[in-house]
């Protein structure tokens, strides 16, 4: 089967865990449903387009910093600020002409900083292989991974072969990596995330994860061994499709 190879960098990026509030924690790796958001910006797809996703990767150091945090409730009501009293709201919204307070304060994200990436995206419709590389290629708006300010710099991009192999020798990971847990990996020392991949969209206009998938955090050199079935590509780089 055919697939996309992309090589990219970042200098900070925050893949943010959901549930996490007080501290916005990140995934030490982007999640699967990040990297097909990515590509359906670059590609302009206005609906979902199904596709499995391998990422690797490593990064230098993990820092914090701050940024804006706002807090509201549909249910609370906006105070006019009183002279004598201490504001409860900073801010307000409208909704059906009623006005609806806004908290403003600060929060604490995770950064990880000097980010590198290898990704390989296999599209469900190998049709579709032209159109993933030139939207990633000449992408419809700057890419970004994470939040919308962590820009990616694309140091390559191609078309790969990928093929299944059975291991006949011991393998030695070259970089950090998420390994579906449907590899049966023995040595799985690490951490298990479950990662989301598929949304739908609900009557409402709101997501819902429709699929996520348990994967192993795997530390880069990591032992595969012999017997395990992996993916390939036609560069000799391992691929953990999800």
């Amino acid at each position: 089967m055919k697939g996309i190879r992309i090589e990219l960098e970042q200098t900070i990026a925050s893949y943010c865990k959901p549930g996490s509030l007080q501290l916005k924690e990140t995934y030490p790796l982007a999640p699967y449903s990040t990297i097909i958001g990515m590509i359906h910006n670059g590609c302009g797809f206005k609906e979902y387009v199904d596709m499995d996703v391998s990422v690797q990767g490593s990064f230098s150091s993990l820092c914090n910093d701050l940024f804006k945090r706002y807090e509201y409730s549909p249910n609370i009501k906006y105070e006019e600020p009183k002279p004598d009293k201490r504001r409860r709201h900073q801010g307000f919204f409208v909704n059906d002409g009623i006005k609806y307070g806004v908290v403003i304060g600060i929060g604490y994200v995770e950064l990880l900083t000097d980010v590198t990436l290898l990704i390989h995206v296999v599209p469900k419709d190998q049709d579709m292989i032209d159109t993933l590389y030139h939207g990633i290629y000449y992408p419809k708006e700057f890419l970004s991974l994470g939040r919308s300010e962590d820009l990616v710099r694309i140091n390559k991009v191609e078309v790969v072969d990928i093929f299944e192999e059975t291991l006949k020798r011991k393998t030695v990971l070259k970089n950090n990596a998420y390994i579906p847990l449907k590899y049966n990996v023995v040595n799985n020392i690490g951490t298990v995330y479950r990662l989301n991949k598929k949304y739908v969209i609900t009557p409402k206009k709101t997501r819902y994860w429709e699929e996520q998938v348990e994967a192993l955090y795997a530390p880069k050199d990591m032992e595969l061994t012999i017997g395990t079935k992996v993916y390939k590509d036609n560069k000799g780089d391992l691929v953990f499709l999800a």
